[in-house]
């Protein structure tokens, strides 16, 4: 229902294609995302082979004791708020606040 009204992969795959070139894929389990995309710009004619940083293989390294490497977990390893997780927008930022505690963290 959420996206009932958003438009399709095909209609916005070549703005988001130029988007992506030369970047990195950052996601929490990033192989499942990144086969999407692939698989989807793959249907559409369109090489796909960005590389990932994936901060659930960042957590198992570096954290090896955890119990759960869910997203959910690891904010809570860190003290992120995750109100609404599996929601791209609450997702992403979060992502992106363990990447950076991570990055500072390796830096000390």
């Amino acid at each position: 229902k959420m996206a009932e009204s958003s438009p399709e992969f095909h209609e916005v795959a070549e703005v988001l294609y130029q988007k992506l070139i030369g970047t990195k894929i950052v996601a929490h389990k990033a192989e499942f995302d990144y086969q999407i995309l692939t698989n989807s710009f793959n249907k559409l004619g369109k090489e796909f082979n960005n590389k990932t940083i994936c901060t659930l293989k960042m957590a198992k390294t570096l954290t090896p004791d955890m119990k759960s490497y869910s997203l959910v977990s690891l904010c809570a390893f860190f003290g992120i708020p995750l109100m609404k997780n599996h929601r791209a927008m609450e997702d992403a930022e979060a992502v992106a606040r363990a990447i950076r505690m991570t990055i500072e963290g390796l830096r000390r």
